[in-house]
């Protein structure tokens, strides 16, 4: 699509800018994913595009592989800098189509699915509503999920070729009750338990971060067998980060963590300082906006964002969230992908851009939602979460 390119930097902040030629008055900020930069827009850029909305990126001051090392780069700068871009790119909306964008939208996937979350619940005044895609809801709980899950398919490794055999052919198979053949030991069956069930909370709301049945295939370390296994990326998450999210874990006070030692990081035994920065982060489901997931995705259970309705409804006042497209709350999981199919195509992400684009139509013309909290409070509901 025809577009005027802009590439800069705000602080230390890299940036890019697309204005489009057939502009449809709207403005569509983006936030990337945890690795990436000011460059990995993903589909929404181009889907946006294609839509008429005028996008925007940053890379938010800092980067994965280097963030351990630059003692002035936080993982809170992200906040201060999508805001930052934010105004700039409405300003500059201004000053180039001559009038100012009608409506402004957040969107992103995985890290920049919380983002989204992160900036329409703390500057309302500032976006219309959002798109997030399988996006984290607590950083602290998917940090220490990973090292979870490291170590615990360290201990079923051997194994795993039988596990994926035995989830294929039986998709509804309970390794507590039907034993493999040799059966697991008992460290093996619990490790196993151990990935599957992880217990995380938001907000004092408890729910099951692990990995689902059927996104075994994923787990291994990425070959030819398994070119998706995500174990060395999740491993990657964790040896670049434990050391920045947690600056007191040191076992053995060396200074130096081992890999040993940072698969063995479990947040639940931070001192509360850690706890304290890490929940700033935490999303509160206090602001409307699209959330989706994919199930099989291994490196980011889709437990973050399928537990946001529950977080949603609680703010809103209700534990039955209306998933219907006029109501503030909406979540949609995906579940393509096939535990027979090595090669799983992730979703596409157009169709649920198209839904969203005709959903924020509906909300900003739509006099409901006025009375929408008070009518979600009034509603009795048999409770779907769990109160941590």
């Amino acid at each position: 699509m025809p577009h005027r390119y802009i590439h800069g930097i705000l602080g230390d902040a890299k940036f890019q800018i697309a204005l489009p030629d057939n502009w449809n008055g709207e403005f569509a900020m983006g936030a990337r994913g945890f690795s990436g930069d000011e460059n990995a827009s993903g589909a929404f850029k181009t889907v946006g595009l294609q839509k008429g909305y005028a996008y925007a990126l940053s890379d938010q001051g800092w980067n994965r592989f280097t963030i351990i090392d630059q003692p002035e780069d936080k993982y809170y700068e992200s906040r201060r800098r999508i805001l930052q871009l934010t105004q700039y790119t409405k300003a500059l909306i201004s000053r180039y189509y001559g009038k100012p964008a009608r409506r402004t939208f957040m969107v992103g996937g995985s890290n920049g699915g919380h983002n989204t979350k992160m900036m329409v619940e703390d500057y309302p005044e500032e976006y219309d509503g959002g798109l997030a895609g399988y996006g984290i809801t607590s950083h602290i709980e998917w940090m220490g999920s990973n090292t979870r899950f490291v170590r615990n398919f360290d201990v079923i490794a051997s194994r795993i070729d039988d596990i994926i055999a035995k989830r294929t052919a039986r998709p509804n198979w309970d390794p507590a009750t039907t034993p493999l053949s040799p059966p697991l030991t008992p460290d093996q069956l619990q490790a196993l338990l151990n990935i599957y069930n992880m217990p995380a909370h938001v907000g004092g709301l408890a729910f099951n971060i692990g990995r689902v049945p059927g996104s075994e295939y994923r787990w291994p370390p990425a070959s030819a067998k398994w070119p998706l296994g995500s174990y060395t990326a999740i491993l990657g998450y964790a040896t670049t980060s434990v050391a920045k999210f947690d600056r007191f874990y040191d076992p053995n006070g060396d200074g130096v963590l081992s890999l040993d030692e940072i698969k063995a990081w479990d947040p639940n035994l931070s001192p509360p300082p850690v706890a304290n920065d890490l929940r700033r982060f935490d999303n509160t489901g206090a602001r409307p906006w699209c959330t989706s997931a994919w199930s099989r995705r291994a490196s980011a259970s889709p437990a973050p964002a399928t537990s946001w309705p529950c977080i949603s409804s609680r703010a809103w006042g209700t534990a039955e969230p209306n998933t219907t497209p006029r109501s503030p709350p909406c979540s949609m999981l995906s579940r393509r992908g096939s535990t027979t199919a090595r090669a799983a195509a992730a979703p596409d992400p157009r169709p649920r851009t198209s839904w969203w684009a005709g959903w924020v139509a509906i909300r900003a013309t739509d006099e409901h939602l006025r009375g929408t909290a008070d009518e979600l409070r009034s509603r009795s509901a048999e409770r779907r979460c769990t109160r941590g």
